[in-house]
């Protein structure tokens, strides 16, 4: 959700940025001061890839909904690219390559099909 959206919606939004990997999750959230009603959303990028369940288990211990990680690491909600579309387009590229295309002609392509998961804590 853009800033402008978020402000025409009620919602206020802190942003943290994070330089340096490893980087100290906690620290910043600290730095956001979460209140009641907060909730913690990750942009999704290969940077924290590995960390989504770190993340998620982040905002348990501080009592927030998530949506960084996925449900069954303990978000709240989930909203990502579908990884199967993602690796079967992968594997179309590599079949062209493989039959004569050349890479640096061959257009780039964002994902089209997307995921919606809840979960619940228990």
């Amino acid at each position: 959700m853009t800033v402008p959206a978020a402000q025409a919606l009620g919602l206020k939004v802190q942003s943290v940025e994070l330089r340096h990997s490893h980087y100290d999750y906690e620290a910043a959230l600290a730095a956001a001061t979460p209140g009641p009603g907060d909730a913690l959303l990750c942009m999704l990028s290969p940077y924290f890839f590995h960390d989504l369940k770190e993340l998620d288990a982040l905002a348990i211990r501080h009592h927030l909904p998530s949506m960084c990680g996925g449900v069954d690491s303990g978000g709240l909600i989930a909203y990502a690219p579908s990884l199967n579309a993602v690796f079967r387009s992968a594997a179309e590229y590599v079949d062209k390559i493989r039959r004569g295309a050349k890479p640096a002609e061959l257009p780039i392509e964002l994902p089209t099909r997307f995921k919606l998961v809840s979960g619940c804590v228990n």
